[in-house]
């Protein structure tokens, strides 16, 4: 009958750290922003870091597709 309750006392509490260390788990999500800007002329999405350092993630280009596919004539 102890070894009973030492068990589930043993799991409850297991149970309860795990969950107390998932919840609080940090989250670095919300301290990076996003904006638009343009970069010589060419449309550039950033993200700014917490230390404000501007990061380019995306460099927009314009594809002329009649270039690359041009119309049979």
């Amino acid at each position: 009958m102890l070894t009973k309750v030492v068990r589930f006392c043993g799991i409850a509490l297991l149970t309860t750290l795990t969950t107390t260390t998932i919840i609080h788990q940090p989250s670095y999500a919300s301290s990076t922003t996003f904006f638009c800007a343009k970069s010589k002329g060419v449309p550039v999405t950033y993200a700014k870091s917490q230390n404000g350092r501007r990061i380019p993630m995306i460099r927009w280009v314009q594809i002329l597709v009649q270039c690359i596919y041009p119309a049979s004539e």
